[in-house]
């Protein structure tokens, strides 16, 4: 009979720990989730500290929250306010426990990738503007650790390369039409400057200086 009491009082201790929030670590989980750190802090000194498996269960939260949050940002599943508040509360308890000293480096890269998408958001609007230069130099900051935006990123790099190219030849080849060649040559060369040697632009050279040296050659045999 006194067998049964014992096991009937370990299983309703365990559904506790399970179900009902009797863990521990619960309410010091709660405060983190919070933002209430210094709660947080004061229960874990007074109510686990020194508790072996509640350290454990402690750090392992802690681990698993800002991994999992940092994860959710990245992925633009939570606001940029949000993580700030994570990252807040989760730097304050480290400070006081010690618990997770990789945050450190993750606030750097938070303010890495912080920045990225504030480029990818300067981006698109200068992209709509049809201010083809500077979206292409925005784009540019959107850095690989930023997943939510930098495959988006590499394809409206393309996206505006190929508009601003486009641009400038149609303007070149108007100032060709207008009898401007130093004009045109100048445009093409400035988009060079910008987007590098392409294909096109090097088309447009071969044209131009072919057509020159043409013009020239047949000057040349009507002066002799």
């Amino acid at each position: 009979m006194k067998k049964n009491v014992v096991r009937l009082a370990l299983l309703v201790l365990l559904l506790c720990v399970l179900f009902t929030g009797c863990n521990p670590t619960s309410k010091f989980v709660r405060y983190v989730k919070k933002g209430e750190y210094q709660k947080a802090v004061n229960f874990y000194q007074s109510n686990l500290k020194g508790k072996v498996f509640s350290k454990i269960d402690t750090v392992s939260f802690l681990k698993d929250y800002l991994h999992g949050q940092w994860s959710k940002y990245l992925e633009g599943k939570i606001s940029e306010d949000e993580i700030s508040k994570v990252f807040e509360t989760l730097e304050e308890v480290n400070s006081q426990l010690g618990f997770l000293p990789e945050i450190n480096n993750l606030s750097d890269n938070l303010a890495i990738v912080k920045k990225s998408k504030k480029s990818f958001e300067q981006g698109e609007a200068f992209l709509k503007d049809k201010c083809y230069p500077k979206a292409i130099e925005a784009f540019q900051g959107v850095v690989a650790k930023d997943t939510e935006n930098y495959k988006k990123a590499q394809a409206e790099i393309a996206k505006a390369v190929d508009a601003y190219e486009s641009e400038i030849l149609s303007l070149a080849e108007k100032m060709l039409s207008a009898k401007d060649s130093k004009g045109a040559i100048s445009v093409v060369m400035e988009g060079e400057c910008i987007l590098g040697e392409t294909d096109k632009f090097a088309d447009f050279f071969y044209k131009i200086y072919s057509q020159q040296f043409v013009e020239q050659f047949d000057d040349f045999l009507v002066k002799n």
